[in-house]
């Protein structure tokens, strides 16, 4: 029976809180800040994802278009296209709109639109994170629970997807080359994918700072499904460089920050145990193996103010579709770690 399942217990929300919840949801997007992360005009040069940013008035009016019934199937599967060859949708009718009123949508130059429309959904949807304050349902072992605490922060934002087949290699192609029959960084290029994984990162840190977030409870994004099958290695160290080296640089007002990397837990205690001394993080870096959700629950329920990470993709935080899969259930195709989250606590509001 379903209470074998969930517990006899009841959950009960008012319609005030939920109201509370769905108004607190807000867009974080990448700003024109690069240079504070060491991203100078030199690097722009060699990958110019590193020089884009997302105005708001442009991001609202291109989901706007990438969110229509129609046409979510198309955009979804063709997320590895540069926007500037979409057609559907009049998506490309709008873009050279866009082109005469530039200033309008927020962009400084016409050539800082133009590198936008170089890019992919893939590759612009980590330039997004969707945050809105929520609670979870469930408690330990997903058994409903009877109160939650404080809210939490959810954080959805996507990693690099490096093997979709949708993403058509886009995010291969940018990084690596063949060369002698196998797969090997461009000149650089791991510099240019930290500093990408930074900015991602300081933007997720930003909005829990700006929240009040002392306890931001992350599980590891990017670090799993999403890696291709080469430089697997690489990639997981410069992931947890990018964030361990943020915590040092600056200064978010975290008390701790409760990281359980998945499948990189070793490397991430490694790379912690060899940090030299002027490079330790401001805050307490907790390595853990629990699960996030359970986790910052018990810590809500105890008066701590968290986050929690929910990592997502291009279909959540560019298509409006967070957990698409939630009511298919534990067990079938397509119920992964977002459909959990969604289907366990308010997130489905976002």
């Amino acid at each position: 029976s379903l209470a074998d399942i969930f517990g006899d217990e009841k959950y009960v929300i008012d319609i005030n809180t939920i109201l509370e919840c769905e108004k607190s949801t807000r867009i974080g997007l990448a700003s024109k800040e690069g240079a504070l992360l060491g991203i100078g005009d030199d690097i722009i040069q060699k990958d110019d994802l590193l020089g884009c940013y997302l105005p708001t008035q442009f991001y609202y009016e291109m989901i706007q278009i990438l969110q229509n019934d129609e046409h979510l199937k198309y955009f979804s599967e063709h997320r590895g296209i540069p926007l500037s060859q979409l057609s559907i949708g009049n998506i490309d009718k709008w873009l050279n709109s866009v082109r005469q009123t530039y200033r309008k949508y927020g962009f400084d130059k016409a050539k800082d639109l133009e590198k936008i429309t170089r890019c992919s959904l893939t590759e612009l949807s980590t330039l997004v994170c969707i945050s809105q304050f929520g609670y979870f349902y469930v408690g330990d072992d997903n058994v409903i629970q009877t109160h939650s605490g404080l809210p939490i922060l959810f954080l959805s934002a996507p990693g690099v997807d490096f093997v979709s087949y949708a993403c058509n290699n886009r995010e291969v192609d940018r990084y690596f080359k063949y060369q002698s029959s196998q797969y090997v960084w461009k000149e650089g290029f791991q510099l240019c994918f930290k500093l990408r994984i930074k900015r991602l990162y300081h933007l997720l840190f930003n909005i829990c700072k700006k929240n009040n977030v002392q306890y931001p409870c992350f599980i590891g994004m990017g670090l799993g499904a999403f890696l291709p099958d080469f430089e697997r290695d690489t990639i997981k160290r410069l992931y947890l460089e990018a964030q361990f080296e943020l915590l040092h640089e600056y200064n978010y007002n975290f008390m701790a920050y409760l990281f359980n990397p998945g499948p990189a837990y070793n490397d991430a205690l490694t790379i912690l145990n060899n940090l030299p001394k002027e490079k330790s993080p401001l805050c307490a870096i907790v390595l853990h193996k629990r699960d996030g959700k359970f986790l910052v629950n018990k810590l809500a329920k105890h008066g701590y103010r968290c986050a929690f990470l929910n990592p997502s993709d291009i279909i959540a935080v560019l298509q409006g579709l967070i957990g698409y899969f939630w009511e298919t259930g534990v067990g079938s195709d397509g119920y992964v770690g977002e459909e959990d989250f969604v289907a366990t606590s308010t997130g489905i509001l976002a």
